[in-house]
């Protein structure tokens, strides 16, 4: 199993001064980004494509468009990168006829149905043997009968794909299910596990508010996005360390299938990712991350 890092400027520092502290770095789909980093560190991409309304399309969330096949297959040649994950997020825009919270069997059956459509679409392209499914957190803007752990079974099931299992969002969505965060992974399809995802998980209080208001890199009205709600992608807290212990102890007995790469995201290029980006927890945090992980 490798470790990695999202990508960032501390995150090159911290290779540079201790290559042992991780094995990649995990990069956005961004070409000249892409280009740059790959051509001197070890890397592989994350994309950022998420399932739509059923139609058998997937939309690209850097391009803004439905996915390009061509580019997809340039990038992964040029980093090496195994697998295409597919963020199982879809958006109220795109289902216009559903509601964020219907949990009602026939919303969740419709729901279900519209994503393996829309993950087949990748499946046939790429084979399914190398597609993988992200798990989300839930969100206003979402159709949350999709974070319900039988949905996601589902769909990997039907589809034969792969799970990227994320795991703060999965920690995230059971806080909104109101279950209790090892119920609710016991239920997902972790014999189907190919990737991971970690880091920390807080709760996005006023003092939090004021460090991404001082960052000044943030829209106000896109800050409110974040306001009073539980968010992934920042430092590990003790709760965050018993868990990941737990996690790693799933792994290593067999419990749950071996992922090809186990990613941290705290960190990363952007608003958000760099406001909340301390380089000294980045450095005390991501060697003792890969000491749990690696055994």
């Amino acid at each position: 199993m490798k470790f990695a890092l999202n990508y960032s400027l501390p995150a090159l520092a911290l290779w540079r001064d201790d290559p042992s502290a991780f094995d990649l770095l995990k990069l956005p789909a961004w070409d000249r980004l892409v280009a740059e980093v790959s051509a001197v560190y070890p890397a592989y991409i994350h994309f950022p494509l998420k399932v739509t309304g059923g139609a058998g399309i997937v939309y690209d969330g850097e391009t803004k468009r439905p996915v390009d096949f061509s580019r997809l297959e340039r990038l992964m040649l040029q980093t090496a990168t195994p697998l295409v994950n597919l963020h199982l997020a879809p958006a109220i825009r795109h289902n216009p006829d559903l509601t964020p919270d219907d949990f009602s069997p026939p919303a969740v059956e419709e729901i279900t149905r519209r994503m393996i459509c829309d993950v087949s679409s990748l499946t046939r392209h790429f084979g399914a043997e190398n597609i993988i499914v992200e798990n989300d957190t839930g969100d206003p803007g979402i159709v949350n009968a999709a974070i319900l752990p039988e949905v996601i079974e589902t769909v990997i099931r039907e589809t034969g794909c792969g799970l990227l299992l994320d795991l703060a969002h999965a920690r995230i969505a059971a806080r909104t299910l109101k279950l209790e965060a090892k119920d609710y992974l016991s239920r997902l399809p972790t014999g189907r596990i190919r990737e991971i995802h970690i880091t920390g998980i807080q709760y996005l209080g006023p003092e939090w508010q004021a460090r991404l208001n001082a960052a000044g890199a943030i829209a106000p009205k896109k800050i409110s996005r974040y306001r009073d709600r539980w968010m992934d992608h920042l430092p590990m807290t003790s709760a965050d360390w018993d868990f990941i212990a737990w996690a790693g102890e799933q792994i290593h007995s067999g419990a749950w299938r071996e992922p090809w790469v186990t990613s941290c995201e705290y960190g990363g290029v952007g608003g958000f990712f760099e406001a909340v980006l301390d380089e000294s927890v980045l450095r005390e945090q991501v060697p003792r991350l890969g000491k749990i992980l690696k055994g």
